[in-house]
């Protein structure tokens, strides 16, 4: 059994060698590429901002914890001067 193949079919167009398109086609590339370093610094402002709410949401939480801690460890010295605690 033999293949016969007619046509353009699997062949690309031929390149323009046109001066005029192949500038567009420049121009339009470097601003596809300059729309993409900006989604990229875009994308990496938010997450430094994400990890630094996360960082300040942490240290809060830690510090509100020693305040506690330290609440309550005055009212065991308090209770333990009154002599109502002992230790």
């Amino acid at each position: 059994m033999s293949l016969t193949l007619s046509g353009q079919g699997w062949k690309a167009p031929p390149l323009s060698a046109d001066a005029e398109a192949l500038k567009e086609s420049q121009a339009l590339l470097a601003k596809f590429v300059a729309a993409e370093a900006v989604k990229r610094e875009l994308a990496k402002a938010r997450n430094d901002l994400e990890s630094y709410i996360i960082d300040m949401k942490e240290k809060l939480e830690t510090d509100e914890l020693i305040i506690k801690v330290g609440r309550v460890c005055d009212a065991c010295s308090v209770l333990v001067s009154r002599g109502v605690w002992a230790v």
